[in-house]
């Protein structure tokens, strides 16, 4: 095989990798679990803080309604809370309430388990190595 036909090979591989993933549900929501959309923006604001609704709207690359309607059912769970600025109303800032972050928390462990599981038939020695490539690829990708 000549090098294109390895990378196209590799990234064959990836999508049935990412396909495999969804199906499984170690990405999908579980019974009482948060949707991936609601994961992502739950981290997003464990590790950043409190981010407005245009911040997070553009960081998930979709409409402002869309991140409104995302926020809206973590409020109504209790997961994130609503601030508003008092000086300009349409300025929202969106927080993790403790309840979100005890609900992030299992989420991770949920996901870490079977990640844990499914990375089972590698040896150490072999994660170890995937670790290092997909760190080279990554650090060395710069998307324009």
């Amino acid at each position: 095989m000549d090098r294109q036909e390895v990378i196209t090979s590799i990234f064959q591989d990836f999508e049935q990798f990412r396909r495999r993933l969804f199906r499984s549900g170690i990405v999908m929501a579980h019974k009482d679990m948060p949707t991936p959309a609601q994961f992502g923006l739950l981290m997003m604001l464990s590790a950043h803080g409190s981010k407005s609704l245009k911040d997070l709207a553009e960081c998930f690359t979709m409409s402002p309604s869309a991140a409104t309607q995302l926020v809206d059912g973590l409020v109504k769970d209790g997961l994130v809370r609503r601030t508003e600025d008092e000086n300009d109303r349409r300025k929202v800032e969106v927080s993790l309430t403790p309840a979100g972050v005890t609900k992030l928390q299992a989420a991770q462990k949920s996901r870490l388990a079977s990640l844990t599981k499914m990375m089972e038939p590698l040896t150490d020695a072999e994660l170890a190595q995937l670790r290092v490539l997909q760190k080279k690829i990554t650090d060395n990708w710069n998307v324009e």
